[in-house]
């Protein structure tokens, strides 16, 4: 379990003297800063969602981040985590990656690619594009 402190300042208590991560900067291992925004995007949509729906509280959240979205996952869901464990109670939160799709310049088979190369796994071409795998969406909210 982690903390979001209000310097700033992420810290996972069964590490105190362990790597710290800052919000607005590299600090630590990783830096946070992009996933740590979306995050609190995220947390925006959430608590306007509760707005809508008075006296029930969130216990998940599920984000789609496309492959190719320039969103690392686990960072995101390392933001997520702080962020809501801050404000609500025993939240689970998920964070997929969605693949993109190639097409085979040789077969004209299409098929799934997380990373390149895309080479394709009937015939060894290689595509040259890909199409999806940007997006990132909130996919779930549940509420009780």
């Amino acid at each position: 379990k982690t903390h979001y402190c209000p310097q700033l300042w992420v810290i996972r208590p069964e590490q105190p003297d362990g790597p710290r991560f800052a919000v607005m900067g590299w600090v630590g291992e990783k830096n946070h800063m992009h996933e740590m925004s979306l995050a609190l995007e995220i947390l925006s949509i959430c608590e306007r969602e509760l707005n809508r729906l008075p006296e029930t509280r969130v216990t998940a959240v599920g984000v789609e981040a496309g492959a190719f979205s320039g969103v690392d996952a686990d960072s995101l869901q390392f933001c997520l985590e702080v962020v809501m464990s801050g404000h609500f109670d025993g939240v689970r939160c998920e964070v997929a990656r969605q693949p993109g799709e190639a097409t085979c310049p040789t077969c004209d088979r299409v098929f799934k690619v997380m990373q390149a190369p895309f080479e394709c796994p009937e015939c060894g071409g290689r595509a040259r594009g890909v199409l999806g795998g940007q997006g990132l969406q909130l996919s779930y909210l549940e509420v009780e």
